[in-house]
């Protein structure tokens, strides 16, 4: 019995859409701030970050929100495009989720061209332990609309598409904002990538189990 509750209610998955255009909350100095977002009971934390390819470095981006088109990455004094793009150095968004989530599409308001790449971790995130140029999922992305992701995860972070000048000629033309994540809340699932339903219910078996030894004649 315990059993077949559990399954079901694994099975079970609640769809969110997370609009970035209202709401929220901000924290923190202008470069390197925070922006929190809640939506049925979901709570993500966005940060911006933009990579220095020339450099080899990161550095702490703005994250902007537009009432219109959602979020954005001014990522230095002399950033004026207020996209993310791969303009300069390379912008990308960070989201910490406090749930395990089910990717499944972003809404995407694209100037020019919008592809795009993006890194799922449950390991604490990836921004600024490398150049990202490996591990992470290469999208085309050409107009304003949804593009697909996928992944079970409490991080996502999605970037301009990386080129580098003295390697590859890709064009320089992707800038985007990004107005909604839509992912599915399991559940059972617990902030920080805690206990899942189906560790709860191998203690419930445990507990059964003892009592039904402690029972015996």
């Amino acid at each position: 019995m315990i059993l077949s509750v559990l399954v079901a209610l694994a099975s079970q998955a609640q769809a969110v859409w997370m609009d970035f255009r209202y709401g929220g909350t901000y924290d923190g100095p202008y470069y390197g701030n925070t922006r929190t977002f809640t939506e049925e009971g979901v709570t993500v934390e966005v940060r911006a970050w933009a990579y220095d390819r020339w450099n080899d470095e990161w550095n702490a981006g703005h994250a902007g929100r537009s009432s219109n088109y959602g979020l954005y990455n001014i990522n230095s004094p002399d950033d004026g495009s207020h996209t993310i793009d791969n303009q300069g150095w390379i912008d990308y968004i960070e989201f910490k989720f406090d749930h395990v989530v089910e990717l499944e599409k972003a809404y995407m308001y694209v100037w020019g061209d919008g592809d795009f790449d993006y890194w799922t971790s449950t390991s604490g995130g990836v921004a600024g332990t490398g150049a990202p140029t490996s591990g992470g999922t290469s999208v085309s992305h050409e107009s304003s609309g949804y593009a697909y992701l996928s992944g079970t995860t409490d991080y996502l972070l999605i970037g301009a598409e990386y080129y580098n000048d003295r390697v590859d000629k890709k064009d320089r033309d992707d800038k985007f904002k990004i107005k909604k994540l839509h992912f599915y809340k399991h559940a059972g699932s617990v902030p920080e990538g805690g206990a899942t339903v189906a560790m709860l219910g191998m203690a419930l078996l445990g507990l059964a189990a003892a009592k039904h030894l402690k029972n015996r004649p």
